[in-house]
């Protein structure tokens, strides 16, 4: 059986090539809604391969992932894409709704922090409760005067 090597965050990891056909049975499997479909990249002068699911027939198929590296350059097809869709399918036990409360918390707290500077910089200007610039006054020209920092 063939392998594919390909570099994924400074390492080789080595992949089962696998024929389009048995990557599709492969797909179904784990979900008989997936759908693989195939597109010619002019760019690259290659096929891109995209995973879909079928929600229902009146929707469009929602996209799943698109089998690229990190630089947009297409994969050859292999195993590592059934691995992908596994990883993104299983979600690692994280619900969205929670992802999302995390993230708004998260940004809250950003505006909230961003907003408590603001107003730390901006009320004394308003207050007019400035630390007023202390005089420099002669004993302190007469000191600087002395050690000779002081040019007349």
């Amino acid at each position: 059986m063939d392998h594919v090597v390909s570099r994924r965050g400074g390492l080789l990891v080595a992949e089962e090539s696998m024929a389009f056909e048995q990557l599709e049975r492969a797909l179904k499997q784990l979900d008989r809604d997936l759908v693989l479909n195939v597109e010619f990249d002019p760019v690259h002068g290659c096929a891109v391969y995209d995973v879909h699911k079928v929600i229902s027939r009146d929707r469009p198929a929602a996209f799943i992932c698109r089998w690229m590296d990190a630089y947009g350059t297409p994969l050859p097809l292999s195993s590592g894409l059934l691995e992908l869709v596994q990883k993104l399918q299983s979600g690692h036990g994280e619900d969205a709704d929670e992802l999302n409360r995390r993230m708004l918390e998260a940004d809250e707290r950003d505006v909230a922090e961003g907003v408590r500077e603001i107003v730390r910089d901006m009320l004394p200007r308003i207050t007019g409760k400035r630390i007023p610039v202390l005089h420099r006054g002669i004993h302190l020209r007469r000191a600087r005067a002395r050690n000779g920092r002081y040019d007349r």
